[in-house]
């Protein structure tokens, strides 16, 4: 009996634990007054994934990205993981972050970040990337300007396939 007793407080605990955990919000989070609001539709045009191609507006070099605009305002972006010569070697990982549309100017605003690690695999900082997106709803195509630092893209995306298809 006494083995019931415990196994029964054991799982009271850690069902309890799990609700907690779930349920918690970081203070840090909530007061972030740069977060975009992620009081989106489930069912808004934009969701689904996109091949993208971004030019960078100085050199004209283009790469090409796949970007997953989730319900709920949640931004999935991955390209070649980059390893950049020019900033010594320098690895940026894939992105993550968060959309949500004005309806005011018709378009959608857009902020993810990339961890960076140096060569050795040391933590460098981070990549913010903002940008302003529009839907051309007569050919579906998603045009807008990306910005990263002090640098400009381009953004051209095509949709691969939405929910629901």
């Amino acid at each position: 009996m006494k083995c019931f007793k415990w196994a029964l407080l054991l799982h009271v605990f850690l069902a309890a634990l799990m609700f907690v955990s779930a349920s918690a919000v970081s203070a840090d989070d909530a007061d972030d007054a740069d977060a975009l609001s992620v009081g989106v539709r489930d069912t808004a045009p934009l969701i689904g994934a996109w091949r993208v191609s971004l030019t960078n507006v100085g050199t004209k070099a283009s790469n090409p990205a796949l970007y997953s605009f989730l319900p709920g305002g949640v931004l999935h972006q991955s390209e070649n993981p980059m390893v950049d010569p020019m900033l010594g070697n320098l690895v940026f990982s894939n992105a993550h972050g968060a959309w949500t549309y004005d309806p005011e100017q018709d378009h959608y605003l857009i902020r993810y970040f990339k961890l960076v690690f140096q060569a050795d695999s040391a933590y460098w900082g981070q990549e913010e990337t903002t940008g302003i997106l529009k839907l051309d709803k007569i050919t579906g195509a998603l045009k807008g300007t990306l910005r990263v630092g002090s640098e400009k893209a381009d953004f051209n995306g095509a949709r691969i396939m939405t929910t629901g298809e």
